[in-house]
């Protein structure tokens, strides 16, 4: 770990990952009445982890913060970006690992993934009902 010379803060990258935990955010977003429509994810069922886990997205630009007409970020609202939707629909790749220094992005590395690849596959009916017993 390296530290400022100015102001003694602690200097480190963080690595992001693309995962399912990540793009949650992104399947709110699509239900949204258009796929660039803004979302206010905060109140929509999201666990605080799959909230900050999904505002890392916009260090790949699949997301970026919606700004209202008189330039301020409202907290909580994001919305897809065109790269987002392309992503979404598996016409996009996007490195797997974004690496970041004061949450400003550094570099990206891994493989290039798509949507269906992070997401994984879809479960089966008997799946759900499956982890259902399971939990009882």
């Amino acid at each position: 770990m390296k530290t400022c010379k100015t102001c003694g803060q602690s200097v480190t990258e963080s690595r992001h990952t693309l995962n399912k935990a990540s793009i949650k955010i992104l399947n709110i977003l699509s239900l949204k009445p258009t796929l660039l429509d803004d979302a206010r994810i905060r109140e929509e069922g999201l666990t605080i982890s799959n909230y900050t886990n999904g505002t890392k997205l916009q260090h790949w630009g699949i997301i970026e913060p919606y700004i209202t007409p008189d330039t301020v970020h409202q907290r909580g609202y994001w919305k897809l970006t065109g790269p987002g939707v392309l992503f979404m629909q598996n016409k996009l790749t996007a490195p797997k690992v974004a690496v970041t220094l004061n949450n400003k992005l550094v570099r990206y590395e891994g493989e290039e993934v798509y949507y269906d690849q992070v997401k994984g596959p879809a479960k089966q009916h008997g799946d759900y009902a499956r982890e259902k017993a399971e939990q009882l």
